[in-house]
């Protein structure tokens, strides 16, 4: 996690795990624990006040999304168009930004 130029990490330990961004969702709602979670994931709930933030001044390290997607002179029109959908919807979801705005 980041706070300004800080850096802190620290060392978990419990008997819940998940590996579904949904459930880790439900668990938050449900009171179960206390975790991270990405922006996308959760804004809306820390919007309407059901989750709130534990570490405000406090981020998680950013981490880069891909589209993945075979190289080829002439793209399928299907593909061209889902990558240009994504590039544009990706950057208006919460915790996304595009590095060429930053």
């Amino acid at each position: 996690m980041r706070h300004g130029r800080g850096k802190g990490h620290g060392a978990t330990s419990g008997r819940y795990r998940v590996n579904s961004s949904l459930a880790l969702r439900q668990c938050f709602l449900e009171g179960i624990g206390v975790g991270s979670a990405p922006a996308w994931l959760v804004q809306d709930l820390i919007d309407k006040g059901e989750l709130i933030r534990l570490l405000p001044k406090w981020r998680q390290t950013p981490q880069p999304v891909y589209l993945v997607y075979p190289s080829r002179r002439y793209q399928p029109l299907r593909t061209r168009v889902f990558l240009e959908f994504m590039t544009k919807r990706i950057t208006t979801l919460p915790g996304f930004h595009s590095p060429r705005a930053s």
